[in-house]
């Protein structure tokens, strides 16, 4: 991260943005993280041939709330379409993590590797701020879509193929 005078430069702001184009061309790797039973998963394994939108959060985030009941409306908006919904907690402890699972009433499927900010994938992307969502294709572990908000995601998974359609290939 760069700060101050350097982040004022043309040519340092170019690099930042360079870099973080570098970084976003690399893949979901799934790798490295605990269930909530606190067994070691990966994640890509889990979903396989899927498309899954990953939900990065924290116990300590005050506006968790709004999110879960926005992406529960997303989640009935689009229960025609050929998606799942994960949690990855940015938490860095187990007893809080679990806790908040369970006041809220987190019904997807969640997962952490208790390494707080420094998750992988999270700071791939340069983010320093929640929420921030994820959309991977699991079978490529490319990644469709990423964003802070849920607007930003909507056509992305609107265009995603409908259970039906998937169903109808299925059987030819």
């Amino acid at each position: 991260r760069i700060s101050g005078n350097l982040h004022d430069i043309p040519f340092i702001s170019d690099l930042q943005e360079y870099l973080k184009d570098v970084y976003r061309s690399r893949n979901f790797s799934g790798k490295g993280y605990i269930d909530t039973a606190f067994n070691p998963v990966n994640i890509r394994e889990i979903y396989k041939d899927e498309t899954v939108l990953f939900y990065f959060w924290t116990s300590w985030d005050m506006n968790r709330q709004e999110t879960i009941a926005e992406m529960r409306k997303l989640e009935e908006d689009f229960a025609d379409r050929k998606f799942r919904i994960a949690g990855i907690s940015l938490d860095t402890e187990r007893g809080r993590w679990k806790d908040t699972l369970l006041s809220d009433s987190i019904k997807w499927d969640q997962y952490a590797d208790l390494s707080g900010w420094d998750n992988e994938c999270f700071h791939q992307y340069g983010r320093n701020h929640l929420p921030f969502f994820v959309l991977v294709n699991t079978s490529t572990g490319s990644i469709l879509k990423e964003g802070s908000s849920i607007e930003k995601l909507r056509p992305q998974i609107e265009s995603l193929e409908t259970k039906k359609d998937k169903d109808r290939k299925k059987k030819k």
